[in-house]
C-alpha cells in the first residue's frame, strides 16, 4: 500500500509542476509589455481641447502652458493622431477637467512633442511600485496605498506635476500631483481628494500597508529618487 501511495503521489507530484511550468510562461507571455517611450506634448499657447477635432467643437478643457504647482511645462499624454480632409493633424491627448481626467483633442500646430521613456505601474495587492525606463524595469519600492475605507483609485493616470510639500508632516519632501482623485473624498487637506505619490514624511504607517486616503506614500529617499527622474506626462498604472 505504502508503495503504490508513494507512486501516485509521485505522479500527481509531477504533473501539477508540468502544469505550472506551462501556466507560468503562458502568463508572462499574456503580460502587456511597457513600451520603450511614450508620446507627450506641451502646448505652445493656452489652448481649450475640444470634444471632437474641429475647432468649433465643444470645450471639453483647458490645457494651460505651465502647471499650478511649480510652474514646470506642463506635459499631456497623447492618445492618438487624427489627419482631416484639410490636411490638418489634431491629436487627442489626456488632460484635467476638474476632478476627472478626459480624452480631448487639439490642433498638432500648438504642441511641441516629447518623447517620455519612464513609467510607473503601482499593484495594490503587493503594495509595490516598479519603475520602468526604456521598457526595463529599473527600480522596485515597498509603498503604503488606500485604506480599505479610502482606497487608491485603479486605472491609467499621469503625472501632472512635481513639487515639494509644505504641510508640516513632510516639509520640504517630494510629491507626484497625479490625474487620479479619490473615488471618496471630495475634498481633504484643503485640497480636491487629488491623488499624489508622495513622501512619508512623519506618518507612522509602514511600507507595505494599505493605510493612507488614496495617495500612494514612498520612503522619503525613494520619492526623491523617482521625482528626479520621472517627468510631467509620465504614465501611471494602478491595479490591484
Amino acid at each position: 500500500m505504502e508503495s503504490v501511495l508513494s507512486t501516485r503521489t509521485r505522479l500527481f507530484l509531477l504533473a501539477t509542476l508540468a502544469g505550472a511550468a506551462l501556466v507560468i510562461p503562458a502568463a508572462a507571455a499574456h503580460a502587456a509589455p511597457v513600451p520603450d517611450k511614450y508620446e507627450g506634448v506641451t502646448v505652445t499657447r493656452y489652448l481649450m481641447g475640444r470634444v471632437k477635432p474641429d475647432l468649433r467643437a465643444r470645450g471639453s478643457a483647458h490645457l494651460w502652458t505651465n502647471t499650478g504647482f511649480s510652474n514646470r511645462r506642463a506635459v499631456y499624454p497623447v492618445v492618438r493622431h487624427q489627419v482631416m480632409a484639410d490636411g490638418s493633424e489634431w491629436l487627442q491627448v489626456d488632460a484635467l477637467r476638474n476632478r476627472t481626467q478626459v480624452k480631448v483633442w487639439i490642433p498638432r500646430w500648438a504642441t511641441r512633442r516629447v518623447w517620455i521613456a519612464w513609467h510607473i505601474k503601482v499593484d495594490i495587492s503587493s503594495r509595490l511600485a516598479t519603475i520602468y525606463k526604456s521598457g526595463k524595469v529599473i527600480r522596485r519600492f515597498r509603498v503604503v496605498v488606500g485604506a480599505p475605507s479610502t482606497p487608491t483609485p485603479t486605472g491609467h493616470w499621469y503625472v501632472v506635476d512635481r513639487m515639494r510639500l509644505r504641510e508640516s508632516w513632510a516639509y520640504g519632501k517630494w510629491a507626484l500631483a497625479t490625474s487620479a482623485f479619490s473615488r471618496v473624498l471630495k475634498r481633504f487637506d484643503g485640497g480636491q481628494g487629488q491623488v499624489a505619490l508622495h513622501a512619508r514624511g512623519s506618518l507612522t504607517a509602514p511600507v507595505g500597508t494599505a493605510a493612507s486616503h488614496g495617495c500612494v506614500r514612498f520612503r522619503d529617499g525613494d520619492i526623491a529618487w523617482l521625482a528626479a527622474h520621472a517627468t510631467n506626462g509620465t504614465g501611471i498604472d494602478i491595479q490591484r
